[in-house]
């Protein structure tokens, strides 16, 4: 993980926001699509990120246990609010906050995200630290 990744994360923070900020609160809609879309192009990074914080706290043996736990809170997470879109709207007067909601998580994804590489570079000795396959074709190498 590098700085790079966390500039690509942006990728999928900011579009989250600026789709929330102007989409809700001025009505127009294609750039709520427009931001789902810029949002996609980051999936993978913060994906990697999730593996590689996954693979460092359970190792090879508990992975597969740990992707389907995720996979299934995620699931269900997006159940829970789609149905509950319509109540907050219905509470609160206000259906932004269908969309508020969930641009504030991205946005504590994102910081767990830097934190995690920020630890990873600072906290953890070298020698405890996962290589990337480029890192280890080149220490293979000598190089």
């Amino acid at each position: 993980m590098s700085l790079f990744s966390c500039a690509l994360g942006l990728c999928y923070l900011v579009p989250s926001w600026v789709r929330n900020a102007l989409a809700t609160n001025s009505d127009i809609w294609r750039l709520l699509v427009g931001g789902k879309v810029l949002m996609g192009f980051e999936i993978t990074v913060s994906d990697s990120a999730q593996e590689k914080f996954f693979y460092h706290g359970f190792g090879a043996g508990g992975l597969t246990f740990v992707f389907g736990f995720e996979n299934a809170i995620a699931k269900t997470t997006s159940l829970v609010s789609g149905i509950t879109a319509i109540s907050t709207k219905e509470a609160t007067g206000w259906y932004g906050y269908s969309f508020w909601i969930p641009a504030g998580l991205c946005a504590a994804s994102f910081c767990v995200a830097v934190g995690y590489i920020i630890f990873e570079r600072f906290v953890i000795p070298k020698q405890y630290r996962l290589l990337s396959g480029r890192a280890l074709v080149l220490a293979n190498q000598g190089l």
